[in-house]
């Protein structure tokens, strides 16, 4: 099991997947109105499949766990679901929406991202892409707001993971912060993950607050592929 990771009193959610949250990191929420900024994603082959089909949906389990991973509360249950589409300029995109029930301290009560597939990659209004296929690089670097400085890298290629909708085998797209205060009271190093299963999506959110030494994790309890 991955270790958990969060963020500030505003949760630390990385960059842009609040996509499958499929939170893919893109949290590409974005207006439909927003400009299209063209991009190439590079093509690849082996491709880990990210579905949006109408009608598709994802239910997950929220568990708060102290820093030795105990879990210490279970909560609040979100899910996901393919909309349908918009269209954005010339191109049509799937509008993904998230609702968390009462207690959630993942998201807003309700939360839409916009994005479409291009070429294996999730790719938001604005170009926004995580490269799912480079395990080398750091794919991300974000600075929240003076507090923590982090960096964003895919690990874990081919892994085995356990959550109540079964085992798959995934990759990880995962956070490395750092605290930028000295004083900070808890490791200035932490982490955060969101783990994706082929052909199923986001299996697993692992996040933390600033605020708190604990993590909210969010695990999928059960999905439908349209």
């Amino acid at each position: 099991m991955f270790r958990t990771s969060l963020a500030p009193k505003r949760l630390v959610t990385y960059s842009a997947f609040a996509l499958l949250t499929i939170s893919l990191a893109f949290s590409s929420c974005k207006k439909e109105d927003d400009p299209e900024i063209p991009i190439t994603p590079p093509v690849v082959t082996n491709a880990y499949s990210f579905p949006m089909t109408d009608g598709s949906y994802w239910v997950y389990q929220q568990e708060r766990t102290d820093s030795d991973g105990v879990v210490v509360q279970a909560g609040a249950i979100d899910s996901l679901y393919v909309e349908g589409d918009t269209v954005i300029g010339a191109t049509t995109y799937k509008k993904i929406r998230t609702i968390t029930s009462s207690g959630s301290q993942f998201f807003p009560a309700q939360g839409l991202a916009i994005c479409r597939d291009s070429a294996g990659y999730m790719v938001g209004p604005l170009g926004s892409y995580i490269d799912f296929y480079n395990f080398t690089d750091t794919l991300n670097y974000h600075d929240y707001s003076g507090m923590i400085n982090a960096w964003y890298f895919m690990r874990h290629r081919d892994s085995s993971v356990t959550v109540p909708a079964g085992t798959f085998t995934t990759i990880d797209y995962e956070g490395h912060l750092y605290a930028t205060d000295p004083n900070y009271p808890w490791s200035t190093l932490r982490h955060t993950h969101q783990v994706f299963a082929d052909g199923v999506g986001k299996i697993v959110d692992i996040l933390y607050f600033y605020s708190s030494p604990d993590y909210i994790q969010r695990r999928l309890i059960r999905y439908h592929i349209q």
